[in-house]
């Protein structure tokens, strides 16, 4: 970019001399203005690019500031809160790029979902009739689908008359091209069924059923993974945030009890997310107590969302060491499977995640070949 604009003021500066030189000018005067027009070009060059290095600065400085001022607070809250006041002013794409730079000063913002949801829903309120454009501009899968969430939150927030049915979730996400994408948006939308329904589980349960079969699932999720953290609830006055602990777990697992099929299998999974924290994500506790659930399938989903949380939240690399150990010896296809969601969740949060990455694959037992490559075609595969 800056070899180009210095190329146009070459081309232009060449241009304005030919015509002076053509209009019979006195050779002093002649020299004089082409001396002056030397300096302006080299002038406005210069201070092209020290507005270029100066943005790069600027963004770097606003990261570094904002490590600081959350460096005690909840990571999470605390930068949403932040990066709202910043997405206000400025557009989504410097609050991006504020946002990368923010993970190489505090790798707690790797895992971004919930700041994107700040930086998403902002981006409506600033113009709420653009809500479907600004969704089919971002890359779903950015943040494990933060951003999806903050649309459709601040969407449902700003317009009153914008309710959400079981039955309209594939033609709101229909037109969105890739699988996770469309997971996605279904899931988004689970969140917000829970808050129409008033927080009655029972009703937006029923309401996920009007979803087609590519979509319940993720709706299902939705609704029971805003059962358990309340954030849009809260929003709209119909609960309160609480803190994952060993209540909500059981509050959580009395519910999942209560589900069979595919409300159960959701429901099991989001609490294998509350088994990660309240066990400060070690993988052996959280298994074991997924190992309670009733079936098979839901013990499995249990264990592979709580590693999906480890995976991103651990605070080292050391903790994702025998992640997939407990189907090592039992079961080769969900000890590949349990693979793959580590690494897809891992680079799906966010490529400065890869040495990560690698280290999990290192200090497999087996299948580290399967690892790697899995890194690859993640890291290679169109965004």
């Amino acid at each position: 970019m800056t070899n180009e604009l210095f190329a146009g003021l070459i081309h232009n500066f060449l241009a304005c001399a030919h015509m002076i030189e053509a209009s019979g000018i006195r050779k002093s005067v002649y020299v004089v203005i082409i001396m002056l027009l030397a300096v302006v070009a080299v002038s406005f060059f210069f201070r092209a690019q020290n507005n270029i290095t100066s943005n790069v600065i600027d963004e770097k400085t606003i990261a570094g500031n904002l490590a600081q001022v959350c460096e005690k607070e909840n990571s999470d809250f605390c930068y949403g809160r932040e990066f709202r006041e910043l997405a206000r002013t400025h557009d989504m794409q410097w609050t991006r790029r504020v946002l990368a730079a923010l993970q190489t000063e505090d790798p707690r913002t790797l895992h971004c979902h919930v700041i994107a949801h700040y930086i998403g829903a902002t981006e409506v309120e600033k113009d709420p009739m653009q809500w479907q454009s600004l969704l089919a501009s971002i890359d779903p899968q950015a943040c494990l689908g933060g951003f999806f969430h903050g649309i459709f939150e601040a969407r449902m927030r700003l317009d009153p008359t914008f309710e959400i049915a079981g039955n309209q979730i594939p033609s709101i996400c229909g037109n969105l091209t890739s699988t996770y994408s469309l997971g996605s948006c279904a899931h988004a939308l689970g969140h917000l069924i829970l808050v129409e329904a008033g927080g009655d589980v029972t009703k937006a349960v029923e309401n996920c059923r009007g979803a087609t079969s590519e979509f319940s699932a993720m709706c299902f999720g939705g609704v029971f993974m805003e059962y358990t953290v309340k954030g849009n609830l809260q929003a709209h006055d119909l609960g309160k945030q609480v803190s994952w602990d060993i209540n909500l777990a059981q509050e959580t697992e009395k519910l999942c009890r209560s589900y069979a099929g595919e409300p159960a299998m959701a429901c099991w999974g989001e609490l294998g997310h509350v088994y990660a924290a309240i066990n400060d994500d070690k993988a052996p506790m959280a298994f074991s107590l997924c190992e309670e659930a009733p079936s098979l399938e839901a013990r499995k989903n249990c264990y592979m969302m709580a590693i999906e949380k480890i995976a991103v939240t651990a605070k080292n690399d050391d903790q994702l060491v025998g992640l997939c150990d407990p189907y090592s010896k039992t079961d080769s296809g969900i000890f590949q499977e349990c693979i793959q969601r580590v690494v897809t969740t891992l680079l799906k949060s966010s490529v400065e995640y890869a040495k990560r990455a690698e280290n999990f694959c290192a200090n497999l037992k087996s299948f580290n070949r399967t690892c790697f490559d899995a890194i690859a075609q993640e890291l290679t595969t169109d965004q």
